[in-house]
């Protein structure tokens, strides 16, 4: 699919699941209007459907605002992945652990980005077992590039999901896991900016292992 079409494709959902909270909330508001007396039950929908609809907008802006064109910088990964692991706090109780990471051709800020969404994901999906997280790097002779490779020990997706999920509004585990679909979307835009690619490898109840690549410095 070209870049293009993908758009296309991603605004026609967007439209979509843009609606569904605004149905919510003008739902709300004519029961309201009939019925003042549950008016505390209607105004927390309201809010609720209006907190969504600021949630995706967000979302939507984060993934389209990524520049188109940017002058990369020689970086270390390993800086990166200090950054973010140090950013985590407290409340994420992980193993994770980082082998020596190469230095790449990038934006510091938009790959601290991509790492932080990747582990929120690994963390997000953690299945009983503590959660349990590998980061590490290749270089692929054939290509010249660098291929970081981020492996979980977590409740993992069915193979046939490996593509869907880097789609935006993309919600593979329904509500009972929170987000939009927006983290992956995310992380396929900012890597293919920087001249590379991801994809996935996963087994349900297996973990994930989560791969991308990028340009050496």
């Amino acid at each position: 699919m070209s870049e293009l079409a993908r758009l296309e494709a991603e605004l026609s959902v967007a439209s979509h699941n843009l609606r569904e909270p605004l149905r919510m909330i003008r739902c709300y508001v004519d029961l309201l209007a009939e019925q003042p007396d549950d008016a505390g039950v209607c105004l927390a929908r309201i809010s609720e459907g209006a907190q969504r609809l600021e949630v995706l907008i967000n979302g939507m802006f984060e993934c389209f605002q990524l520049p188109e064109h940017f002058h990369p910088k020689s970086i270390s990964m390993n800086l990166v992945s200090q950054n973010v692991i140090s950013g985590l706090g407290e409340n994420y109780r992980a193993a994770i652990h980082c082998e020596d990471l190469p230095r790449v051709l990038g934006d510091f800020e938009i790959l601290s980005s991509v790492l932080a969404k990747l582990l929120d994901n690994s963390l997000k999906f953690r299945s009983a077992a503590p959660p349990s997280i590998h980061l590490s790097a290749a270089l692929e002779p054939s290509t010249g590039l660098w291929r970081f490779t981020m492996k979980d020990n977590g409740i993992g997706i069915e193979a046939a999901q490996g593509e869907r999920c880097f789609d935006m509004f993309k919600r593979l585990h329904g509500r009972e896991v929170p987000g939009e679909g927006f983290g992956l979307a995310y992380c396929r835009r900012a890597i293919e900016l920087h001249g590379g690619r991801i994809w996935l490898d996963s087994t349900p109840g297996d973990g994930t292992a989560i791969s991308f690549t990028l340009p050496a410095a």
